[in-house]
């Protein structure tokens, strides 16, 4: 019973680990003319914003080449918006299984994209992805990639 219970964990954590997407959720202020925007900048470099300063890299490396992708060229001296990002929440996400409960780590990152003149948000989003503390930094990064991926995905709105 033992063995049969932790080949179902086993085989759950797979799931959950590589064949699931992640999703995001976002807003964005509806009076802001996103074509008028060509530029950003990095608000900090909040190297705590991940566990460890290779996945912060990653992070800031990936996310430079997605907005590079989408035409954004990167302009510490006069940007158009601003990117922050707070701090990765890690939480445990739970299951009921018939063998008992299984739970999970999960980390959610959120990104902010701010007039640089008003301070105000003009676009926000946020994903949770299932992550494993012990992972290599290469499953690290492969994570990273599809998290931006998907707060990426819808900006900037209207473009899509």
């Amino acid at each position: 019973m033992k063995s049969l219970q932790f080949t179902l964990v086993l085989v759950i954590a797979a799931v959950l680990s590589g064949c699931y997407s992640i999703s995001a959720r976002y807003s964005f202020d509806s009076e802001t003319d996103f074509s008028r925007l060509n530029s950003y900048a990095w608000a900090s470099l909040q190297e705590k914003t991940f566990s460890t300063p290779e996945s912060a890299e990653h992070y800031h490396n990936v996310m430079d080449d997605m907005l590079a992708a989408k035409g954004f060229k990167l302009n510490p001296e006069n940007p158009d918006f601003l990117i922050l990002t707070p701090s990765v929440k890690t939480y445990r996400e739970g299951y009921q299984s018939l063998y008992g409960a299984v739970d999970f780590s999960k980390a959610m990152l959120r990104i902010s994209f701010v007039n640089p003149s008003s301070k105000v948000s003009i676009y926000e989003a946020a994903a949770a992805a299932y992550i494993n503390e012990d992972a290599t930094q290469r499953v690290k990064n492969s994570t990273i990639d599809q998290t931006v991926e998907a707060l990426l995905e819808e900006f900037p709105p209207g473009d899509n």
